[in-house]
């Protein structure tokens, strides 16, 4: 909620000289979020279950942080040798892809596996965003 209540509108990860990709075999894929500038195709949320919606743009980094931690921690074994590194990196960048081209707010909820109360969600993000003004 603090990048909202600042009035941010990116994520914040662009830097003037681009995404880094480095020597990846997948480094030709977008790096970055598909569109949701039209999400509901309504121009104002007409009830409280469509706030979630109203605030999809600024939510979308929190909750692809959410499934990033999600999945580190369900790939996570020590002493893992190269090729499990390997696999858990390929599936935890298959994810993320999948956030990425999210049609909506919904469709991301889904990857996430976030079954909370969307008005819950959205008091919640408020809270955060009052916290710093």
């Amino acid at each position: 909620g603090q990048r909202h209540a600042l009035g941010l509108s990116d994520s914040g990860c662009v830097t003037s000289r681009g995404l880094s990709t480095g020597n990846r075999k997948n480094a030709g894929k977008a790096r970055s979020f598909v569109d949701w500038s039209d999400v509901s195709g309504r121009s104002k949320p007409s009830h409280k279950s469509s706030m979630i919606e109203e605030y999809s743009r600024d939510l979308r980094p929190l909750i692809t942080l959410y499934v990033l931690f999600g999945e580190l921690s369900k790939e996570f074994v020590a002493n893992k040798d190269d090729e499990g590194n390997e696999e858990s990196s390929e599936r935890l960048a298959a994810k993320l892809e999948d956030c990425y081209k999210s049609s909506n707010i919904h469709d991301l909820l889904d990857i996430a596996g976030i079954n909370m109360d969307h008005g819950a969600i959205c008091r919640a993000f408020e809270k955060g965003a009052r916290s710093i003004s």
